[in-house]
C-alpha cells in the first residue's frame, strides 16, 4: 500500500515539473530576448537570466531524478 501512495506522488510531481519545465525555459528564453541578438547580457539582466536558468536546470535534475526511480 505505501508503495502505491508513494508512486501516485511521484506520478503527481513529475506531472508538476512537466508542466513547470516549459514555463521556465520560456522565462530564461524571454529574458534573452529583450535585446538585439547581438547584445550580451549584463548586471542586473545576466542576473535575472542566471536564476532562471538554474531553475530550469534543478527542475531537469528532478525530472531525471524521478525517472531513474523507475
Amino acid at each position: 500500500m505505501a508503495k502505491k501512495i508513494m508512486a501516485q506522488r511521484v506520478a503527481a510531481e513529475l506531472k508538476r515539473l512537466y508542466v513547470e519545465y516549459p514555463v521556465a525555459v520560456a522565462r530564461a528564453t524571454a529574458i534573452l530576448r529583450t535585446k538585439p541578438p547581438a547584445h550580451e547580457p549584463k548586471g542586473v539582466e545576466l542576473r535575472r537570466f542566471l536564476i532562471a536558468d538554474d531553475k530550469v536546470g534543478k527542475i531537469a535534475r528532478r525530472i531525471r531524478e524521478i525517472q531513474g526511480m523507475k
